[in-house]
């Protein structure tokens, strides 16, 4: 039905996220970050559904989404500390995750999940969606894969800070 690539590229998901220890120094919530993305993943399959553009490769949509901050297991695992000092400045100042990392770092989540998703061998539309989730739907030669990510992580993000507002208050 979603094809035998499909398959693997969620298979190789599946295994990254699963890799993530559910405690680690960096203070990252794994719970949190899997029910994110999972609500891409799905989000990201339906606007492109939704679109006209599901097809041949259509487990690439909830791939897409399911991977798109595969970059921070990988900030996880090799740079745990660096990590926790970026979700406490981005909390603390106010500012995106990627925009804390990259002044820590040097490089953010998405840049590191698309060089991965590049070494994993994936499509050239599902490397640049995850690497540029965090682009502005603007660029008029973006594949339709990569705004509908960028899209559904701006929706869950919304829909998830909507959520812990109304529990908090």
């Amino acid at each position: 039905y979603i094809g035998l690539n499909s398959v693997k590229h969620l298979a190789l998901a599946t295994a990254a996220i699963g890799s993530l220890p559910k405690d680690n120094t960096a203070g990252f919530d794994a719970d949190q970050f899997l029910k994110h993305s999972l609500a891409v993943g799905v989000i990201t399959r339906r606007l492109r559904k939704r679109l006209g553009g599901a097809g041949q490769n259509d487990g690439d949509e909830f791939v897409g989404g399911l991977l798109h901050d595969i970059g921070k297991v990988l900030f996880a695992h090799f740079e745990p500390d660096a990590l926790g000092e970026a979700l406490t400045m981005s909390k603390e100042e106010g500012m995106p995750i990627y925009e804390a990392e990259r002044q820590l770092l040097g490089v953010d989540h998405a840049e590191m999940g698309g060089m991965l998703a590049e070494h994993w061998g994936f499509p050239p539309s599902l490397c640049r969606a995850i690497r540029e989730h965090h682009e502005p739907i603007d660029a008029e030669d973006a594949p339709p894969l990569r705004d509908c990510v960028y899209l559904a992580n701006y929706l869950a993000e919304k829909w998830e800070a909507e959520r812990d507002a109304a529990e908090q208050g």
